[in-house]
């Protein structure tokens, strides 16, 4: 598969409680491509999940808004490091970062959500104290309104402490 460069689009939020860190985030996409899945946009979202850095156990829940006219699935990767400083000499990797299943930066996805479904992506535990920045990602499946493209898509983000 195809590694997609993901532009984003950052988000600043409170550290003081998980309800404090939900947020809507949404995008334009400069450009849509097919893959196996449906159809990607080239932009993601960043999401600012602020730990305690204690072994806090995360997930994210995510969900489609109810205005999306078709299906989404969602994926979280950590997000690819900036580009270097303008005439820097530097190799690029032999694997890019692919923020799909299996990709160096990829931390989990949801299943595919109809508008105003919601799914969980388990994160885990060790996020450093303090914030730590994440990327979403979407796969669209050709059906519904979706012909080939999208043009833009959004997603309500809410951060959840699992109990041991």
């Amino acid at each position: 598969m195809k590694a997609f460069l993901f532009t984003a689009l950052g988000l600043m939020v409170a550290p003081f409680s998980a309800a404090a860190q939900s947020a809507y985030l949404e995008t334009t996409c400069g450009a849509s491509g097919l893959v196996a899945g449906g159809v990607t946009c080239d932009r993601g979202v960043l999401y600012d999940l602020v730990s305690d850095g204690s072994s806090t156990i995360y997930s994210l829940r995510l969900t489609a808004p109810a205005t999306h006219c078709s299906p989404v699935q969602y994926m979280v990767a950590w997000p690819p490091p900036p580009p270097p400083p303008e005439g820097t000499i530097y190799a690029l990797p032999a694997t890019p970062l692919q923020p799909f299943a299996g990709g160096t930066n990829y931390l989990g996805e949801t299943g595919v959500l109809r508008p105003g479904q919601s799914g969980t992506v388990d994160l885990g535990r060790g996020f450093a104290r303090g914030s730590n920045q994440l990327m979403i990602m979407v796969i669209a499946p050709v059906q519904d309104c979706n012909v080939g493209a999208i043009h833009s898509w959004g997603v309500q983000v809410q951060p959840v402490i699992v109990p041991e």
